[in-house]
Order: C-alpha cells, then sequence, then structure tokens
C-alpha cells in the first residue's frame, strides 16, 4: 500500500444507550489533526436519545440495529466502511487529537505494519458521592492495545476475521488475541492517543460477573484452536497491563 497519508480512513463508533456521551467522542474524531473520510455510528438498538444524537450530527452516517451486542455492531459497521485503513472509538471515550497524524507516521515509516496503537488515559468522570465505589484504575498513560486505541489495515479483517458475536464482555480480547495467533506485525506508540472515560455505567462495571465466564470460553476456544493448527496449547502471550480491557473498566456500551 502505497502513500498512507492519502489512504482513506473509515472510523465505527457503536452505541449504545450513549446520548450522554457519543457527541463529544465524534467531536474528537472530527477534530483531528489528520481527518478520518467516514464516521458511522451504530446504533444497537438503544432505548434512550443516542439515534436522535447521531442523526444530529454534520458528517456522520448512522446505521440502527436491533440491540445484539458490540460485536455485531463493530461487524455491521465494518460492511458499510470504505476505508483502506479502519479504526474504531467507543461511544463513551475521547481520542487524542493526533492520534490519527501520529498512527499514519507509523505506517508510512513501516508499510509493513498492519495495526498501530498508542497510549491510553483512564479518565474517572463519575460524579461524587458519599457512596462511591472506589476504582483502582491505572496511573498516568499506560499501552493501551484496545480496539478503539487501534488503526489497521482493513485486510486485517479478512485475515483474522470479524469480532465474535456469541459473546459480549471478552469481544475485544478475543479478537486481540487471534490477531497475535496470525503473526500480524503492530506496534504501541509512545504518544497518548486516546482518553478512556469510565462513567459507572461501563460495560465492564456493568457486566463483571458475566466476563469471567466469557474469558473462560474465550481460552478455551484459544487453546481448541492452537491444538487443532499442531501448536503448543499454552496461552500465545503473557497479558500485560494495557494490553486489552481485562481487569480495567470502561468499555464500549454497545
Amino acid at each position: 500500500m502505497k502513500d498512507l497519508i492519502m489512504t482513506s480512513i473509515s472510523c465505527i463508533i457503536p452505541a449504545w444507550n450513549a446520548e450522554k456521551f457519543l457527541a463529544e467522542a465524534v467531536a474528537s474524531v472530527q477534530s483531528q489533526s489528520h481527518p478520518v473520510d467516514e464516521i458511522i455510528v451504530v446504533d444497537d438498538g438503544s432505548t434512550d436519545r443516542t439515534a436522535e444524537v447521531a442523526a444530529a450530527l454534520p458528517g456522520v452516517t448512522l446505521i440502527r440495529q436491533e440491540n445484539a451486542g458490540v460485536g455485531v455492531a463493530r461487524n455491521t459497521g465494518i460492511a458499510a466502511a470504505r476505508g483502506a485503513l479502519l479504526s474504531f472509538n467507543d461511544a463513551d471515550d475521547l481520542w487524542a487529537p493526533d492520534k490519527i497524524a501520529l498512527q499514519l507516521a507509523a505506517f508510512d515509516a513501516d508499510q509493513a505494519l498492519d495495526l498501530c496503537f498508542g497510549m491510553v488515559e483512564h479518565r474517572d468522570v463519575r460524579a461524587e458521592t458519599p457512596d462511591m465505589r472506589q476504582l483502582k484504575l491505572p496511573e498516568g498513560d499506560v499501552p493501551g492495545r484496545l480496539i478503539p486505541n487501534m488503526l489497521a489495515k482493513a485486510g486485517v479483517f479478512d485475515t483474522v476475521g470479524l469480532f465474535d458475536t456469541a459473546r459480549t464482555t471478552t469481544v475485544e480480547q478475543e479478537w486481540l488475541l487471534q490477531v497475535r495467533e496470525a503473526g500480524l506485525k503492530e506496534v504501541t506508540l509512545p504518544q497518548l492517543t486516546l482518553v478512556r472515560r469510565v462513567h459507572g455505567e461501563n460495560m465492564t462495571l456493568r457486566l463483571a460477573h458475566e466476563k469471567r465466564q466469557d474469558y473462560k470460553i474465550m481460552m478455551e476456544k484459544i487453546f481448541r484452536g492452537r491444538r487443532a493448527a499442531g501448536k503448543s496449547p499454552a496461552a500465545s502471550h503473557t497479558w500485560q497491563a494495557g494490553d486489552t480491557n481485562k481487569g480495567t473498566p470502561g468499555d464500549t456500551d454497545a
């Protein structure tokens, strides 16, 4: 792929009941120092004004679907996207102003690169209450191997496949594990590229009990795949801080 600076970029934002945060999430994409070419918001059967908010935002393509989960919502966006490079944001998170410019520079420097990530800040935006639950969030900027923090060649999804649609809480981890299983080339930049807003209703906080079971199912699936390929059933890499959203709140609420 030549001259990536001129390559079209799509941003896909799955959203479920995100009326409070969606406009700011979209604004962080639209205010990039290097603009994206299209923004697709997939309303995953919201029961609030998410769809109305998205429809009122200029330059946004809105797709509405029955509630089916974040995996289906992301896949719907991928099917509609026209960009040669695909990016994602969560409806409650913010891109740093130079996210795309920094990641494009990495692709220009290495034409063999498949995916690019960056650093993440976890920001507690909950209203203070006397009984506020204490959350242990990472301090400072940490490496963020996360879907909303990613810029990837569209062909990566031909190699790895789309997002899992059977579960909700481990969609991100499973797909990122499959990226490593496929041996694709990736890099995590040392600059801040994403702010994750923790507001108390994030999916990880709401579905913590479900995530434990989903994680077990995910790892069993990975191990079966490795055995079928004649590889060691041991995990393909060690979990590291910021690798995925395992143990840190702030997921897409789709």
